[in-house]
């Protein structure tokens, strides 16, 4: 389990989730998805079937951070997560993210304006 924590009213609702799934592979790539406002956060959490280091990738096409793992560190761990503020709408976006090691994936995108 990953606990994310951010600060009080700063995320007023849920806008667009979105899920993924993907065979063995060393990255995810989530389905497309839009944003519906400006000044939103994008996380994008992704799971896999082992224990492995986690690389951020992009979403929409832009570098991300990676802000949460499934223990203390991002070494031999099988969840993590990664975030994004965009400052303006995002339309048929993704979100990626790679691992150390091949694995089955599951995840999903989520923004909160």
């Amino acid at each position: 389990m990953i606990v994310l924590q951010y600060r009080p009213g700063s995320l007023t609702a849920k806008d667009v989730d979105t899920g993924t799934s993907d065979a063995d592979s060393t990255s995810t790539t989530s389905n497309t998805f839009s944003t519906a406002n400006a000044n939103e956060l994008i996380l994008f959490c992704a799971t896999q079937a082992g224990l492995v280091t986690f690389t951020a990738g992009n979403i929409g096409g832009v570098g991300s951070t990676l802000r949460g793992f499934s223990g203390a560190s991002n070494s031999a761990v099988d969840a993590a997560c990664e975030e994004r503020v965009v400052s303006s709408v995002q339309t048929n976006i993704t979100a990626a993210m790679s691992s150390s090691v091949s694995h089955v994936w599951a995840g999903v995108a989520v923004a909160f304006k």
